[in-house]
């Protein structure tokens, strides 16, 4: 009974904050992105911390759903979708995975089937950035929020495109020293030496990927401590390692949010520190949308914990969905937008297939689905504040956790 009536004073408080944040909120908003001319398909990868700049790559595809070819992109409201040919570096394929809170610096990598550069692009000048360990090139994939630090992969054999794998990857960060980006290496978890690093805090402190443990992929959490970095595994969905991979941090370390395997498929899973000492348990996992069909995943996460965006799977196939990290409860996407925020003449004939992003203060989502046409395509929604989502969550009927056993 008193639980109950905690619930109920939340909600009450909850509906009072939406009232006083309704006023002020910006209009919501839906709008698909578009195309390059090169590729039948757009995947958005990051977003600006104020929602106006985006980047992510097109891409072809082969029967088997193998990437033939992929071309990065830069998309504003001002210039809509434009490759960025600056970037090429001479090499056929290129992919923006990152980029700076304002929108100013992009990071990504060039490649062909023998050859990896990671490059940044500032002020329509392109750096590749060099790995004097890796033998094959390099990969940057996320960029701190005031420019000042890279984070990526070296490649220590070669891309795993087309037809042969890379048989060992090491996760690496570039700083500015004397006008030249510089390499150095993020510390293993163990000696089986294959990391990868998907995200972080803005600042840098946090940084989050997977890495081999014992033989297993296992999400991994890197802290910085003065001028080094430790390595931390996480436990999976059943406690060991099974494929987990952490792709989004908070501000202050404390919420980790990404995916692993459990019995029945992926999961998504949220990390929570609760100890003074800094140690992370079992990750709360979510539930399936519907008994016959298995598939979750969070890729990113709100600076203050309170949401996170990736997909669920239902029987018409992938779903983005927005998750609350404190009620541990999601809902999909595309009903708060089109039936809760009105939005359902602009979505209309779009499947919003996986959310891949949010911005630091949970305005701005963006991710891909199937536009009207039935292809592939980046979309952006923003939403009011979203402290008023909460209440819309409540009343919806969501995916709930599964609690670690």
């Amino acid at each position: 009974m008193y639980a109950m009536r905690l619930l109920h004073a939340r909600w009450i408080v909850e509906v009072c904050a939406v009232l006083a944040a309704m006023s002020s909120a910006r209009a919501a908003s839906f709008e698909g992105l578009g195309l390059i001319v090169s590729e039948p398909s757009s995947i958005p990868t990051a977003v600006s911390a104020d929602g106006r700049t985006i980047v992510g790559y097109g891409e072809t595809v082969n029967a088997l759903h193998m990437p033939v070819s992929s071309h990065a992109w830069k998309w504003t409201a001002g210039t809509g979708m434009l490759p960025l040919g600056q970037a090429t570096g001479g090499l056929p394929y290129s992919k923006a995975f990152s980029l700076s809170a304002d929108g100013s610096t992009i990071v990504g990598q060039n490649y062909s089937a023998t050859d990896n550069r990671a490059f940044c692009l500032q002020g329509g000048t392109t750096t590749f950035l060099q790995d004097p360990m890796s033998v094959a090139g390099a990969a940057a994939t996320w960029i701190t929020a005031d420019g000042s630090m890279i984070f990526g992969n070296g490649y220590h054999v070669g891309e795993m495109f087309p037809g042969y794998t890379i048989d060992q990857t090491h996760a690496c960060y570039w700083t500015r020293e004397n006008n030249q980006w510089v390499a150095s290496h993020l510390p293993d978890v163990d000696s089986d030496n294959d990391t990868i690093v998907h995200g972080g805090s803005p600042d840098g402190k946090y940084i989050v990927g997977r890495g081999t443990i014992e033989g297993l992929n296992q999400a991994v959490l890197w802290t910085r401590s003065g001028i080094n970095y430790n390595a931390t595994g996480l436990l999976g969905p059943s406690g060991g390692g099974l494929n987990a991979a952490a792709w989004g941090v908070t501000r202050d370390g404390l919420t980790v949010v990404g995916l692993g395997t459990r019995c029945c498929g992926w999961a998504g899973a949220q990390w929570q520190c609760d100890t003074p000492e800094g140690q992370f348990g079992l990750p709360f996992v979510m539930g399936d949308l519907e008994a016959t069909t298995h598939g979750t995943a969070l890729y990113g996460i709100t600076n203050d914990g309170h949401w996170a965006v990736g997909y669920g799977t239902n029987s018409f196939g992938q779903q983005a969905l927005l998750w609350d990290c404190t009620l541990y409860q999601s809902r999909l996407l595309k009903d708060i937008l089109a039936k809760d925020l009105g939005l359902g003449a602009a979505l209309e004939g779009w499947t919003l297939q996986v959310a891949t992003a949010i911005t630091p203060d949970g305005k701005t989502i963006i991710g891909y689905g199937l536009d009207p046409n039935g292809q592939t395509q980046a979309w952006i929604a923003t939403v009011p504040e979203p402290v008023s989502l909460s209440l819309l969550a409540l009343g919806g009927a969501g995916l709930r956790r599964r609690r670690p056993r």
